[in-house]
């Protein structure tokens, strides 16, 4: 849903922050689980994050990377 936020909100300059607390599994940044490209940057969104730029996020790498990333359910 963030995704198509910012999607609609570019063509109308509107300033869109987005939080992508939603894929931090540890909130430590040691998995590496949370990170994402903000504006050509690598973040971590558990440590630099979780509220981005909406327009500057790589969205097709940020969910192809959480998808690949066991969930916290998958890990008991």
């Amino acid at each position: 849903m963030m995704k198509f936020c910012a999607l609609t909100t570019r063509p109308f300059g509107v300033p869109t922050v987005v939080s992508l607390n939603s894929i931090m599994v540890d909130g430590t940044g040691m998995c590496g689980a949370c990170r994402v490209e903000v504006g050509g940057h690598t973040r971590f969104v558990c440590v630099d994050g979780p509220e981005f730029d909406g327009h500057q996020v790589d969205w097709i790498n940020c969910w192809r990377a959480s998808a690949s990333t066991p969930s916290k359910r998958s890990w008991r």
